[in-house]
């Protein structure tokens, strides 16, 4: 009967976080409209750079990379943004998990299970 019901705890939690996930790329992240602008941009930004790099334009060159710093930058904030709050949650789920378990979370994350290698 335990191992059903770890079965459903961990089918539970990766319906839930798959859901979450999909909740805060909508909001939070990427869609498909905006990741076709950014793409668009990106090649534009390619092109320039090509072109100024075949000129041998120095200050082209420079302006064309801080623009494509700053799309990189954009692009990677839409998303490690939501990334990052699905680990957090996930986190807390393995926490209340072990909480019901009797146990706390050690300082540093570290898996549960570890404590049965030991004699």
């Amino acid at each position: 009967m335990a191992n059903e019901d770890i079965i459903i705890q961990v089918l539970l939690i990766t319906l839930g976080m798959i859901g979450l996930g999909e909740l805060l790329n909508r909001i939070l992240g990427l869609d498909r409209n905006s990741a076709r602008e950014l793409r668009e941009k990106s090649q534009a930004v390619q092109e320039r750079m090509k072109a100024a790099q075949a000129s041998r334009d120095m200050e082209e060159m420079y302006r064309v990379q801080q623009e494509s710093m700053q799309l990189y930058k954009e692009l990677m904030k839409k998303q490690m943004i939501p990334s990052c709050l699905r680990c957090f949650v996930f986190f807390g789920i393995q926490e209340m998990k072990a909480e019901n378990q009797g146990r706390g979370m050690p300082p540093l994350i570290v898996p549960h299970y570890h404590d049965q290698y030991h004699p």
